[in-house]
């Protein structure tokens, strides 16, 4: 992070390793986070089930921001629904390709996503406001 800062780096997108509250990436500031089809994966760390693994992923959300998310099972899109809910954050939900723009007070982000299955992650996209 140091040399982002160095670098005077507006905008990162920033991949997690397990995703959600016990990865390292969740103490980044973010206005924006990505998460992708949650499956089984870090079973020993975040959960036996679809529904605690999704329960640690879903705490990256941060208040009043985004969530953008692809296609989950029913129970992870209600725990998800839930959390940004509480959160009071906006969930966007995408397909596999999807055309999204979003503007906050520090970033405009428009992209096309073409989205292949890859194994369950999370990333933030993560900005600053200009000096």
């Amino acid at each position: 992070m140091v040399y982002f800062a160095e670098q005077n780096v507006e905008v990162a997108v920033m991949e997690t390793g397990l995703g959600g509250r016990k990865d390292p990436a969740t103490e980044l500031e973010a206005c924006e986070s990505v998460i992708t089809t949650i499956g089984m994966d870090h079973m020993d760390i975040l959960g036996d089930t679809i529904e605690r693994i999704a329960i640690e992923k879903s705490m990256i959300v941060r208040p009043s921001g985004y969530v953008i998310t692809m296609p989950q099972k029913e129970s992870v899109m209600n725990i998800l629904e839930s959390t940004c809910h509480l959160m009071n954050a906006r969930l966007v939900k995408i397909g596999r390709r999807t055309s999204i723009s979003m503007r906050t007070d520090a970033l405009t982000f428009s992209a096309t996503l073409i989205l292949k299955s890859t194994p369950s992650a999370a990333c933030s996209i993560s900005t600053r406001p200009p000096p």
